[in-house]
């Protein structure tokens, strides 16, 4: 198979070209092998007693607990967005909706009792400006 990309072998910011229905739920299973690492070995890491369950962790049978989630990052230095790319697209698609939602019932209150950075936060996740802010420090 040299020469032949194969999509699951694929990272999130290689997927330019395909469209974002296609990300895959996570990409631990792409990061591991990769890394040269066998499931045992990522089992041992993980504090889990065989690679059984890090092969359910891979193929989206069981969600990790956020512990486990965190030492992924840990283990293979990319951040949970991009090791999760298909599950991080739904809860931020979810969470757009539910922010419009917001602000579309804080349209009907006076601007003055919703404040300045409450309202550009809910903007900013509505998508009414560019994605990805970050929180106003105080």
């Amino acid at each position: 198979m040299s020469g032949i990309l194969v999509a699951v072998d694929l990272i999130p910011s290689q997927m330019n070209a395909l469209t974002m229905s296609q990300r895959l739920n996570n990409y631990l299973r792409t990061y591991r092998r990769r890394s040269g690492l066998y499931q045992e070995d990522v089992a041992l890491l993980l504090g889990c007693e065989n690679g059984s369950k890090v092969s359910r962790y891979e193929c989206s049978a069981r969600e990790p607990s956020l512990e486990n989630t965190l030492a992924y990052e840990a283990i293979f230095g990319i951040p949970i967005r991009e090791l999760y790319a298909g599950m991080y697209q739904k809860v931020e698609e979810k969470t757009m909706r539910r922010a419009k939602e917001l602000l579309q019932k804080l349209s009907a209150q006076k601007p003055e009792q919703c404040g300045a950075r409450r309202l550009a936060l809910i903007k900013a996740l509505a998508g009414a400006h560019p994605p990805h802010h970050a929180i106003p420090k105080s």
